[in-house]
This record gives structure tokens, C-alpha cells and sequence, in this order.
């Protein structure tokens, strides 16, 4: 099963919100007014109860695939050996790709595109319009991570322990390089591809041609996807710890031990990392 990475972090604002509104039972009223009439005006209160359902699908048994939304529709794997294209608004099915395996890989989506792994080892591009084939790429193991799409090439991790570099157009393979694979997704900048590997690795590859610029071993498996800012890598291990390495060289700037494995992929927001760990904590580490 591909280990899923918490990805977003919540909105401090927005979350600090939502919860003043429970504790104070707040229910977000809205006003209109009547068409014009002699009577005097009435107002009509419509209520919207949060944590109502808006809808439901149901597309298998189990779905382990986060969405990835664009332009009002949600695209989504499942268990059922399909990625699946629904209207973000009413949650009708727009359409279904079969695969040969479990599709529990997180899509990406762009220029008409959308790009997803399976457990059947192939890597699918997709037309977003109606679900038809545009390419794919057959592995010798499957891809569980979430693609990355940076100036029109795909960069995927799988588990035949390669990472692969694809033209998003046309699936052409730019160039592939064996790290020991895993489901840690690709993170790009500065011309680097950043991935962290299941052998413990953290592997820094020039994007355009996959050549080695350094890697740095932890002590555990790194599920973590990279999280690159201000020249400074922030990932985590299965050796309880969250690293963080000089972009450029490799070079370790500190390490914080957590008191379990760490599956989370950081996210940096004005100079704090936010991570959580197996331990039952989410943390906050100044850079």
C-alpha cells in the first residue's frame, strides 16, 4: 500500500476560525432582500450547517488517492483499478479510466493533461476532456508517488528504483536513474530534482539530464517528500528525524529526532517547519 504523506497545512487563520465558530455555535448567515414591493421589506435567512454533505460517489471499496482538482473537476484513483474525472460541484461522474491495478497514486493536472500512476506498473497521460489514452510508460515496478510537472517534464519516483524524467507531451523518456525508488515524490528547483529513496537516501539529480549532483544517507527509509525553500531541503526518515540539507552540496544544516518515524513531508511557512511524526505530534521548527 503507498504510504500517503500529509501535504497541506491548514490555514492557521481559517483553521483558528473554524474553530471560534464551533466553540461559540456560530451558523453563517445569508441575507437577500425581496423583490420590491408596497409591503415593507423581509429578509429571508438561509443557514448553511457546516460538515453537512454536499455529496457522495461512490467509486469502490476503498480509496486510498488524494484529488487533485482543476477547473471544477475532481481526479481521483481507486481502488478498483480506475482514475476517475467528477464534477466537483454535484459529484457526477464525468468519466472513468480502467487500469490493471489499484490506482492509489496522487494525479497531476495540467494543459489538458492529467497524470497518474497504477500498481500495474504503467504511468498514464490522460486527456482531461474525456479520459482517452494520450500516453503511457510501462515499469518494472509501480509508481505510488505524486508526479511532478516543471516546464513541460514529468518527474516521477516508483518502485523498480528508478526515478524517471518524461516529456509531458508525448511520454518520451528524457532520462531515468536508479536510486533505490520508493514513494517519496520528486521535488524540483534551482535546475535540481530533489527524491528521497527506500534504501535512505536523499537524492539530488540535475533535472535536465538525471546526473547525480550529490546525495546525503539518513538512517531509515525515506517516504518524506522534500521540501525545498531559501536553499535549504527540509525531509524526514524513518529514523525519527527531520532533516535539514544545504541544497546546493548536501551538506547537513541539523537534524531534529522525533520519538518515532517520520512519514510526514514538511511544509515551511515564514521561516517554521511544520512536520508531524508517528509519535503522535505536530511539530513547529524554526529553519
Amino acid at each position: 500500500m503507498t504510504q500517503q504523506i500529509w501535504r497541506r497545512l491548514i490555514i492557521i487563520a481559517l483553521s483558528g476560525f473554524l474553530v471560534v465558530a464551533l466553540l461559540v455555535g456560530f451558523r453563517v448567515a445569508l441575507w437577500h432582500a425581496t423583490r420590491p414591493s408596497s409591503s415593507p421589506s423581509r429578509a429571508t435567512q438561509v443557514v448553511i450547517q457546516p460538515g453537512t454533505v454536499r455529496w457522495k460517489t461512490h467509486i469502490g471499496e476503498q480509496v486510498y488517492s488524494s484529488p487533485a482538482i482543476e477547473q471544477g473537476v475532481m481526479y481521483i484513483g481507486s481502488t478498483d483499478h480506475a482514475l476517475y474525472a467528477i464534477n466537483a460541484a454535484d459529484g457526477t461522474i464525468r468519466w472513468s479510466f480502467p487500469t490493471g491495478n489499484h490506482v492509489n497514486a496522487v494525479p497531476a493536472v495540467s494543459n489538458g493533461s492529467v497524470y497518474v500512476g497504477s500498481d500495474d506498473h504503467y504511468f498514464y497521460a490522460l486527456n482531461t476532456a474525456d479520459g482517452v489514452l494520450r500516453w503511457k510508460y510501462h515499469a518494472n515496478g509501480f509508481f505510488g508517488s505524486t508526479p511532478r510537472l516543471v516546464s513541460g517534464v514529468i518527474y516521477v519516483n516508483a518502485l523498480d528504483q528508478f526515478v524517471y524524467a518524461f516529456n509531458a507531451k508525448d511520454g518520451a523518456l528524457r532520462w531515468k536513474f536508479r536510486s533505490g525508488g520508493g514513494s517519496s515524490s520528486v521535488t524540483v528547483g534551482l535546475g535540481v530534482a530533489y527524491v528521497g529513496t527506500d534504501d535512505g537516501f536523499v537524492f539530488a539529480l540535475n533535472a535536465e539530464d538525471g546526473s547525480l549532483r550529490w546525495k546525503y544517507q539518513t538512517e531509515g527509509v525515506v517516504y518524506s517528500s522534500p521540501y525545498l525553500t531559501d536553499g535549504v531541503l527540509y525531509v524526514g526518515s524513518l529514523d525519527q528525524s527531520i532533516y535539514a540539507l544545504n541544497a546546493t552540496d548536501g551538506s547537513l544544516r541539523w537534524k531534529y529526532q522525533t520519538d518515532n518515524v517520520v512519514f510526514s513531508s514538511p511544509v515551511v511557512v515564514e521561516h517554521v517547519v511544520y512536520v508531524g511524526s508517528s509519535d503522535g505530534n505536530v511539530y513547529a521548527l524554526n529553519t
